[in-house]
C-alpha cells in the first residue's frame, strides 16, 4: 500500500523484514517508520534534552534562513546550541529569535530594533524597551 493512503509500515521484531500489519499476522511487528518513511531524526533520539537541542538548533535554522536566505552564513557562538546564534554578522539569543517570530517582525524592523539595542548599550540608556513593545512605539 502507498504513504498516500495513510498506511503505516512495521518491520518484524524477529526477522527485520518490513511488512504491512494488515498483511502479516506473523511474529511481533514495531512501528519502524510511519506512512513508509524513515524515522526523523527528532524521532530517533532518545533523551528529552538531545530533542530539546536538536528543536533549538532546527528553530535558529528556520530562523536564519527565512530572514537573512538560504546562503546566510551561521553558527552558534563557543558551539553552544541555545546560548547566542550569529547570523551574517548579527548575533541573536534564542529569546530574540523567538520574540521575534512571535511578533511578526519584518527584517527591517530586526534590523531596526537591532540598531536601537546596540545605541542603548553603547550609550549606556535607561530606554531599553523589549522587542513586543518596540513595534507599539516606534
Amino acid at each position: 500500500m502507498s504513504d498516500e493512503e495513510g498506511t503505516a509500515y512495521y518491520e518484524c521484531v524477529e526477522c527485520g523484514n518490513p511488512c504491512d500489519q494488515k498483511k502479516s499476522g506473523k511474529g511481533k511487528l514495531k512501528i519502524a517508520a510511519a506512512f513508509g518513511r524513515e524515522p526523523t531524526t527528532y524521532q530517533k533520539l532518545k533523551n528529552e534534552r538531545d530533542r530539546i537541542m536538536y528543536s533549538t538548533h532546527v528553530f535558529a535554522e528556520l530562523f536564519a534562513e527565512h530572514y537573512f536566505g538560504k546562503d546566510s552564513e551561521r553558527w552558534w557562538v563557543a558551539d553552544d546550541i541555545g546560548g547566542v546564534f550569529y547570523v551574517n554578522d548579527y548575533f541573536f539569543s534564542v529569546n530574540d529569535m523567538t520574540e521575534y517570530v512571535k511578533h511578526r517582525y519584518s527584517l527591517h524592523d530586526i534590523f531596526t530594533h537591532y540598531a536601537y539595542r546596540l545605541d542603548v548599550i553603547e550609550n549606556n540608556l535607561d530606554l531599553n524597551v523589549n522587542i513586543k513593545n518596540w513595534k507599539k512605539i516606534k
